[in-house]
């Protein structure tokens, strides 16, 4: 089953650095005097203009609510606590009430609750678990389903799925109003309002006490609970501060130099990762005819949406004064090399810091460092309220 109604978030880890990082995939001489040449373009030395191909908000206009970013808050640190937590089951009726962060054993169907609204049968698939003969398992408040849709319009005002089951009682079935994401992942969906008929099959209930410092330190790389909060916070409020803005904006045209130039190396990377860099001219021109008519589709959707949100940071880095002094980089670059060195040497054979800056290039890793810094500070731009 496609569970098309699970909330997705925009957690944006910063593909640019991955879509821009190709060099580790050009051609290098290897040894052989016939092996394939191939130049790209600098990506970061195109020339464009983003405000020709971006309509964007004013950040102060766009509102993000404090109870998102709680409600994240909590269930990381909670989930500290389920991976040891003991557990009662309650499989008959009226045994118990469904509670935040129990694990409910649910079968769900749902349906446009406007009945003159008709959806593909493949789209009312998607949104049912009834041919399910086990259920699905939902932990409440994991934020695993729709959340909560903030509206001045009654009509589309819901709590979030899981939030609504809070007080059913086992072998209970109740109906539930959620509204999907203006910004979703299947088009039909976006802003419906959709009636869910659920029923509450079993609740596995975790006993929870009280994250110490110590069952903190054992299971994340922070020292106190105080720490990971902290954190924690900050993590989410950058990351759905982004999501805020990034579903407000509107790109009004392609920035066909940049799209171009990301279906070439997508292309590019799919003929290495295949057939190996060790490719004469002529075999490597045969390989790229032949994806390119059997993966340009792909190669062009990918391109699309790095470019467009390419275009959409450098519009935000200039409007929150996004940079990055050699101070800034060489203290992140430290951190990162210090995290990622041995993956770095096992996936790409670097041993040194040297040799792990030129594979990834410096201006590839300023713009991921730049983005980080972006979601530390986007969060005072826009509006939180309660």
């Amino acid at each position: 089953m496609m569970n098309y109604f699970k909330k997705t978030v925009r957690f944006t880890a910063l593909a640019l650095l991955l879509a821009t990082a190709f060099s580790l995939f050009c051609a290098c001489d290897n040894g052989k005097n016939d092996t394939y040449e191939k130049e790209f373009p600098d990506v970061n030395e195109l020339e464009y203009d983003v405000n020709d191909y971006l309509k964007a908000p004013n950040l102060a206009d766009v509102v993000l609510h404090k109870k998102q970013i709680d409600d994240s808050v909590n269930y990381a640190l909670v989930s500290v606590l389920l991976r040891k937590a003991e557990r009662t089951t309650y499989k008959d009726a009226d045994s118990a009430e469904v509670m935040l962060y129990d694990t409910a054993n649910i079968t769900f169907t749902g349906v446009p609750a406007d009945e003159n609204i008709k959806l593909d049968d493949s789209i009312l698939a998607s949104m049912s678990n009834a041919s399910s003969m086990q259920g699905s398992n939902l932990v409440i408040g994991s934020g695993s389903f729709i959340g909560e849709y903030y509206s001045e319009d009654p009509a589309k005002k819901n709590k979030g799925f899981e939030e609504q089951l809070i007080g059913v009682k086992v072998g209970e079935t109740k109906d539930i109003l959620v509204t999907f994401p203006d910004e979703y992942n299947v088009k039909e969906l976006c802003g419906l309002v959709v009636r869910f008929t659920v029923t509450i099959n079993s609740i596995s209930r975790p006993t929870l006490g009280e994250l110490t410092d110590e069952e903190c330190k054992a299971a994340t790389a922070f020292e106190t609970v105080e720490a990971y909060r902290e954190y924690l916070e900050e993590y989410y409020a950058g990351n759905y501060a982004y999501a805020a803005v990034y579903s407000k904006c509107e790109i009004t045209s392609e920035c066909k130099v940049l799209i171009d130039t990301y279906i070439d190396r997508y292309i590019h990377d799919n003929i290495i990762y295949s057939y190996g860099k060790d490719l004469s001219q002529k075999e490597y021109d045969e390989a790229y005819e032949d994806l390119y008519s059997s993966i340009y589709d792909k190669a062009r959707e990918w391109a699309v949406g790095i470019a467009n949100e390419r275009i959409i940071l450098e519009h935000f880095f200039d409007v929150c004064d996004i940079t990055l002094s050699d101070e800034e980089f060489e203290e992140a670059f430290d951190k990162d090399w210090e995290k990622n060195k041995a993956n770095y040497e096992k996936t790409y054979g670097v041993k040194t810091k040297e040799e792990a800056l030129e594979l990834l290039g410096k201006k590839e890793l300023e713009l991921s460092y730049m983005y980080e810094k972006f979601l530390r500070v986007l969060p005072s731009f826009i509006t939180i309220v309660e």
